[in-house]
């Protein structure tokens, strides 16, 4: 008597659907309505189960959940230490589209190792098209993250420490004007 069995090798389930389709499943399991917010100190949530489920399915999907979703880091006194971190696990991480909201005090150590890790491509930072010009603070740290860019883009010639040296002057600027900056 012959075994009925399938072939071992022979998809079954969502593997024997076109990619198309699979795509289709994917984003409709992945993708979320809203953002993703990640509270302060804390790591976004696990990678939902499908993309544990197999390599061929973490293959196909995992650049939907990272490219279609938005993350939202929710940072307090500009300690972005928890988005470093998970914008250091692949270049997926550091590809996704985040957002920022910032809450508590400024804190000039915290946005200066921020910068440097920005400086160093380890993780991204705002723009200033994401940031409020109504908010005078977030308007002048996506400023500083520009003058970091541009040195990213050859336009300063400068080693970091001398950049440095000039965001500190930024630094005494902008407390001179807010307090709360010092």
């Amino acid at each position: 008597m012959q075994d009925q069995r399938e072939e071992p090798n022979t998809p079954s389930g969502l593997l024997s659907l076109p990619p198309e389709l699979r795509n289709i499943i994917y984003r409709h399991v992945l993708v979320e309505p809203s953002n993703i917010v990640v509270p302060h100190g804390t790591l976004p949530p696990p990678q939902p189960g499908l993309l544990r489920s197999g390599k061929q399915v973490r293959r196909e999907a995992i650049k939907i959940y990272y490219t279609e979703n938005v993350f939202t880091f929710r940072l307090r006194n500009y300690d972005a230490s928890t988005y470093h971190k998970w914008a250091g696990k692949s270049i997926l991480h550091q590809k996704a589209p985040v957002k920022w909201k910032f809450h508590g005090s400024p804190n000039w150590a915290n946005l200066l190792q921020w910068l440097h890790w920005f400086n160093d491509k380890e993780c991204n930072g705002p723009s200033t098209r994401e940031m409020s010009a109504d908010d005078k603070d977030q308007f002048a740290v996506a400023q500083l993250f520009a003058i970091v860019q541009e040195r990213q883009r050859g336009k300063l010639k400068e080693p970091w420490i001398q950049v440095e040296v000039l965001l500190e002057h930024v630094h005494q600027v902008m407390t001179a004007f807010k307090q709360r900056w010092a």
